[in-house]
């Protein structure tokens, strides 16, 4: 047994002389159960293995077990010979890898460790500086940190290097990446395990789904809480102000529909086409996949069942499964550029029942270049993995005048890339237009959306759309799985290509009804205003027009002496927009300037306003009276009173002194004597 004696006269308690009793026979006599298994002890070490066990990083525990009392303290000694905060940062990282995707786990703990590395990476700067610190962290933690640019490049909005230090120290960005980083991991957990897949929790698991839900509402109960002011006097809530804007479904879905209406109008107008794309993720970034079962009868059955190559590929994430699309996306639009062919369209981002997400693309264009696009497009798409497309491959399909989904095959290529020409819209005599892009395109804007659509049922509520295939329930509840998936794993769901930017088109709606010096700007805000996106695009250059070679641009505010929270200069602000071809004064579209309120703390400051004029006592901060007794209750003899017209010859109380230093000894500060001495 290990010689403990020498911390008796540390007030610490030994097994009894002539006792045979290990550490663990100790620990399960003396600490509670559910203690004693999670290696965490209250109070003094009784042991010096617990003793060493609390200073030092958990990942030595098991190296240490069995170890004599002189090899537990030289690893003590190496440990506490390290830089501050090397220690705490291991003990931390131990303690968050146990709460990262642990189901048991409540955002709290994640949110309060996340303070705790705040405060651990200030000590670990200071030795290991900025640089340093950083590579750490997003090692060991895996927090999203941006990168410092050169101190010679630094300019407005730049990230500095002590920027990243603040942020390192900002509790907030350690609570926003890890619950992020927790939830992604229970979600990836809940996917492996098969519980998000077809016939089961489809897009996102239903706990997902009822914590995106509930963020949602605290969201709305914050923007409900916060009141905007501006310099004119104009006061409006936040949650107002949301649902006048695009973040809107219903104003977002109206701003993408006439921005597509102008290119399809557009393409007409040049003699340009479309195609509708389908770009799907190579099969190492599906979760599950379809078996047949032979049934009586000669009928089949189909079942999801885990990938076997997604277990193989280590288990990608609907994230990894995006940035894949991207990157394939980014090198069809290079090579597109090296041959000067112009696109221009939209894409929609939609989750599979897996959870993996695909691409749906409606792309414009010349017809041979966009033909040459398309080529470039297929051969991208299809190079990685291509020896799984080399045989056909069974498809559900809904059929017309079909109940029920069939299942029927396909070249195995088209399940990676598919591409169809789209039909022109027909114009009917009394000026309606039926099909064509815009058409195609309102379905998958919808249901990615809200799932509603205009009609109104009896109790007043927007109609679902229909079913959603995907999601097996109706639209409404199909978007609303679609938002939490996207939300949750980070994902844009749409996205335009080509055009001017739609910030300028929101800035000169700004300008209606008035008149301004360039009959061009009237124009531009004409168009704007009316939402005509196809003459707004053509004043501005076209569809394929670069920035640089626009007639109108926004004119930038810069904001010196102001920084942000990180004590980085401010960015610069959009101020307004410019004729960039005649030369006239910039024209202002932003003459407010806007502050931020909490409405509790605005009523509480009315309240404290009230009270101070009315006389009132604000309410004390305890329910105990920490003054002095009232005067009532004291009594003074008149002849001893001592008092003087005016004054008195009572020099009052001594001055007060300060007490003596305290010196702060932690429980274990004899031990640590005792360790170094």
């Amino acid at each position: 047994m290990n010689d403990l004696s020498f911390l008796d006269e540390f007030s610490l308690h030994p097994p009894p002389a002539g006792v045979a009793q290990t550490d663990s026979e100790w620990l399960a006599e003396n600490c509670p159960e559910h203690l004693a298994a999670s290696k965490g002890y209250d109070g003094e070490p009784s042991t010096v293995a617990e003793f060493v066990r609390r200073h030092i990083p958990p990942q030595e525990w098991d190296g240490l077990t069995g170890a004599d009392d002189k090899a537990l303290l030289a690893r003590f000694r190496y440990w506490q010979d390290q830089p501050a905060g090397f220690v705490e940062a291991l003990q931390l990282q131990h303690k968050i890898d146990a709460l990262i995707g642990n189901e048991d786990a409540a955002l709290i703990d994640v949110a309060r460790a996340g303070e705790e590395g705040a405060s651990i990476a200030g000590r670990l700067m200071g030795w290991l500086g900025i640089d340093s610190t950083r590579e750490f962290i997003v090692e060991r933690f895996g927090l999203r940190l941006p990168e410092p640019v050169e101190p010679e490049r630094v300019k407005s909005g730049s990230v500095t290097l002590e920027g990243v230090g603040r942020r390192m120290e900002d509790d907030r960005v350690w609570r926003r990446n890890l619950i992020r980083r927790h939830m992604q991991v229970l979600e990836h957990n809940r996917i492996a395990s098969g519980r998000v897949r077809r016939d089961h929790e489809t897009i996102i698991s239903d706990q997902a789904l009822q914590t995106m839900q509930s963020k949602w509402e605290d969201q709305q109960a914050a923007l409900q809480a916060t009141l905007a002011f501006s310099d004119a006097g104009d006061e409006v809530s936040l949650s107002e102000l949301q649902q006048a804007s695009v973040s809107n479904p219903r104003l977002r879905f109206a701003e993408l529909i006439t921005r597509v209406k102008g290119f399809e109008l557009i393409a007409e107008d040049i003699g340009h086409c479309a195609v509708f794309v389908t770009l799907t993720c190579p099969s190492r970034f599906h979760p599950s996949k379809t078996i047949s079962i032979k049934r009586q009868k000669g009928k089949r059955a189909y079942k999801q069942v885990t990938n076997p190559v997604w277990e193989a590929a280590d288990r990608p994430t609907p994230k990894h499964a995006n940035n894949h699309l991207c990157r394939v996306w980014a090198q069809t639009r290079a090579a597109g550029a090296r041959r000067h062919l112009g696109v221009y369209g939209i894409r929609v981002t939609e989750p599979h029942a897996d959870a993996c997400p695909h691409w749906h693309m409606i792309l414009f264009g010349e017809p041979h270049a966009l033909g040459q696009f398309v080529a470039l497009f297929n051969y991208y798409a299809c190079r990685d993995d291509a020896e799984e497309l080399t045989e056909a491959v069974w498809e559900k399909v809904k059929v017309e005048g079909k109940s029920r989904p069939i299942w029927r095959k396909k070249p195995g290529a088209t399940v990676r890339f598919d591409c169809m020409t789209m039909t022109p819209a027909r114009v009917l005599e009394d000026g309606r237009r039926v099909g064509g892009a815009v058409a195609y395109l309102t379905k998958y804007l919808t249901k990615n959306l809200d799932g509603k659509t205009e009609e109104l049922a009896a109790g007043g509520e927007h109609r679902a759309l229909g079913d959603d295939y995907e999601a097996g329930t109706d639209t409404v509840t199909g978007a609303k799985k679609v938002r939490g998936w996207a939300s949750l794993w980070r994902l844009r769901q749409f996205q335009l290509y080509g055009g001017p930017p739609v910030g300028l088109w929101r800035e000169l709606r700004k300008l209606k009804g008035a008149e301004q010096d360039s009959v061009f700007l009237d124009y531009a805000v004409l168009a704007a205003d009316k939402g005509d996106w196809r003459s707004f695009c053509q004043l501005m250059g076209g569809p394929n027009v670069s920035r640089k070679d626009m007639p109108v641009g926004f004119v930038m505010a810069d904001r010196p002496g102001e920084v942000n929270r990180y004590g980085e200069q401010a960015c610069a602000v959009i101020k307004g927009v410019q004729d960039l071809v005649q030369p006239i004064a910039p024209v202002v579209t932003r003459t407010k300037v806007w502050r931020i309120e909490w409405r509790a703390e605005r009523d509480t400051s009315k309240a404290a306003g009230r009270a101070a004029r009315s006389g009132a006592a604000r309410p004390s901060r305890s329910c105990a009276n920490n003054c002095t007794e009232p005067v009532d209750h004291i009594v003074l003899p008149v002849a001893d009173s001592g008092l003087r017209a005016g004054y008195s010859d009572d020099p009052g109380p001594p001055p007060w002194e300060l007490p003596p230093k305290q010196v702060y000894s932690p429980p274990d500060s004899h031990l640590y004597a005792r360790l170094y001495g």
